[in-house]
């Protein structure tokens, strides 16, 4: 590459960077002002993020049958969130997320019916991820210590984003898996970890010093779930990159400037709330005093 094509590129890394950060302050204050309310004004979302991640999936892996996929797919998200927000333990919710999932692939199977396995194993699996994220994003914001655990949740997950993005283009060197995705460096891995894990010890001082939490609180766990959900996000980043490259693509869409669609935003984050419930629900529901 020639200087004035090194020039060019880095002019463009530029702009994406300041068109990144542009989009994100609006998109992290909504989501922010939607945790502390809680309740509908959180429900609502979870359920629009999920219905737009399936909307995606809908879009990129189906032929046919679009319209009638997307409604099905919404009507899915927003009816189990809706009946599980009124009573976690009824099994109705249940069932009708179970079985609406069940419908849309069956649906989607009979509208194209030369799918090949890969895509219909990724299609089944996002969709049954679209309904679950939606269904426990709002139970873990209803738990004891859902204010503070999903504000810290979110903000871990978007600091280790940033740091392995901010690290792996500062310092470079070797690749974490080139075969996978390309521009991911170990250093941009370990500094994610890193970051999440000093962040999360923060985390523990601000909020047992403001009372937001009981001072009796492991300063350690707290530590070991920083760390475990910067694992969780990096692997969540690598399973939508290596389903990108399988079909081909850079960006689920163009949704977001200078991000990309929406799941381009969001996996790091489903993932870690995919591993963070089943945790709660068989440990206890106040994860911060673990």
């Amino acid at each position: 590459m020639n200087t004035n094509e090194e020039i060019v590129g880095m002019v463009a890394q530029d702009n994406n960077l300041k068109t990144r950060v542009l989009t994100s302050i609006p998109l992290i204050l909504l989501v922010l002002v939607c945790i502390y309310f809680g309740e509908y004004p959180f429900l609502i979302l979870c359920c629009f993020v999920s219905s737009l991640i399936a909307l995606e999936a809908i879009k990129l892996l189906s032929s046919n049958g679009k319209t009638l996929l997307n409604f099905f797919s919404a009507i899915s998200i927003f009816g189990t969130s809706l009946i599980t927000h009124t009573g976690y333990t009824d099994p109705w919710a249940y069932i009708f997320g179970a079985v609406s999932c069940t419908i849309i692939i069956i649906f989607y199977y009979t509208m194209n019916p030369k799918i090949k396995p890969f895509k219909l194993f990724v299609f089944s699996a996002i969709i049954l991820i679209s309904i679950i994220f939606a269904t426990i994003g709002p139970w873990l914001r209803n738990t004891p210590d859902g204010l503070v655990f999903v504000f810290w949740l979110c903000l871990a997950v978007w600091i280790n984003d940033i740091a392995s993005y901010g690290l792996g283009r500062l310092i470079g060197g070797p690749k974490l898996l080139p075969s996978i995705s390309p521009k991911k460096t170990i250093s941009g891995a370990l500094g994610g970890v890193i970051f999440t894990v000093i962040f999360s010890i923060l985390w523990f001082f601000i909020t047992t010093r403001t009372g937001l939490i009981n001072k009796d609180n492991n300063i350690i766990t707290l530590a070991i779930l920083g760390f475990v959900i910067s694992i969780i996000a990096q692997i969540g980043d690598l399973i939508e990159s290596a389903f990108k490259r399988k079909i081909g693509i850079k960006d689920t869409s163009n949704l977001i400037p200078g991000h990309g669609g929406i799941m381009d935003r969001m996996d790091s984050l489903v993932f870690a709330v995919l591993i963070c419930a089943p945790a709660m629900w068989i440990i206890g529901e106040k994860p911060l005093s673990w």
